[in-house]
């Protein structure tokens, strides 16, 4: 909770035009609670993860609170595997410093941001061509709301359909 109120209220504005530091917030309860979050979708979703830090040939264990308080991966790749509770490999990755420079999550951002617009502008697009179509007139038939026939039944060379128990 703590989290998403923080957020709200100054996530925009940091994100946008300075940094954590250059604020000088006090974000440990919000990175307590993302590290709960985390924790509890790999809890829910029965996974473990393992994060370690490589340079060269050697490869040192990280913990979530060091991954989080990384600034900048120089000169050392962040390895990220993933096992079930039961200890079988899921996954494994490298992440290189260039996958996660600031640039990049910027464009990466801005990308969404425009996926977004484009969706959102879908579904208006949408919204307003259902509004738009007209529906048949209904009667009411024996007791039954039937919709009113437009058009009599006909063949492609235009003839007359005979009278069955589905084409009344």
């Amino acid at each position: 909770m703590y989290f998403r109120n923080y957020l709200i209220s100054n996530g925009a504005d940091f994100c946008r035009t300075t940094t954590i530091k250059q604020k000088n917030l006090n974000i440990a309860p919000a990175i307590a609670e993302i590290a709960s979050i985390y924790e509890e979708l790999l809890s829910i979703f029965k996974l473990k993860t393992s994060f370690s830090l490589v340079k060269g040939d050697s490869e040192s264990p990280l913990s979530l609170s060091d991954l989080m308080g990384l600034e900048e991966l120089k000169d050392a790749n962040l390895k990220v595997t993933i096992y079930s509770t039961d200890g079988q490999l899921l996954a494994d990755m490298i992440v290189t410093g260039e996958m996660v420079d600031s640039e990049t999550v910027i464009d990466a951002g801005e990308q969404i941001e425009e996926s977004a617009e484009d969706v959102t502008k879908t579904v208006e697009q949408q919204t307003a061509a259902k509004i738009e179509k007209p529906k048949a007139p209904l009667k009411a038939q024996k007791g039954k709301i039937m919709a009113k026939k437009s058009a009599e039944h006909k063949t492609v060379k235009g003839a007359k359909l005979p009278k069955t128990a589905s084409n009344p």
